[in-house]
């Protein structure tokens, strides 16, 4: 298998991100939302945002890994490189509690918001996303096990 030099950044990136990220996760799922990832919880969960996650702390502490720790997003020069992987507006959005969510125009990396969309965030393995007309990719890490 003949991978370009950007696929193998991309493989590195992911297994250094797997080792740094175990590290970090205890620290950081401790500490309070911050007022970016309420919004976006509160965008995805409207009504609902205190039954389904403030008032369940299990639920609440994997949101916050996986916004913390899972969810990465990198910009790569040559993504043609790139074996093909799935296209962000082939994934679902995830209108389960406000069926009013709609896709951005335009993507900005620093406001994106990964609960809106319908990953598969309980594989094993880790998935790779591509912004549809862009150079950016959205890394999804595996849970890590104990």
């Amino acid at each position: 298998m003949k991978l370009g030099l950007t696929g193998l950044a991309l493989v590195a990136m992911l297994f250094f991100s797997f080792l740094t990220g175990a590290q970090t996760n205890v620290v950081q799922e401790h500490a309070p939302l911050t007022a970016a990832e309420l919004s976006k919880l509160k965008e995805v969960f409207a009504d609902h945002l205190e039954d389904r996650v403030l008032n369940r702390p299990n639920v609440l502490t994997e949101i916050k890994d996986l916004l913390r720790n899972r969810v990465d997003i990198v910009e790569l020069n040559e993504p043609r490189d790139q074996k093909p992987c799935k296209l962000l507006s082939e994934v679902a959005l995830y209108k389960v509690f406000n069926p009013d969510i709609k896709r951005d125009e335009s993507f900005d990396q620093s406001n994106f918001n990964p609960l809106k969309y319908a990953f598969n965030y309980r594989l094993k393995g880790a998935s790779i996303y591509r912004v549809d007309n862009t150079d950016y990719f959205i890394l999804i890490k595996a849970r890590p096990t104990n």
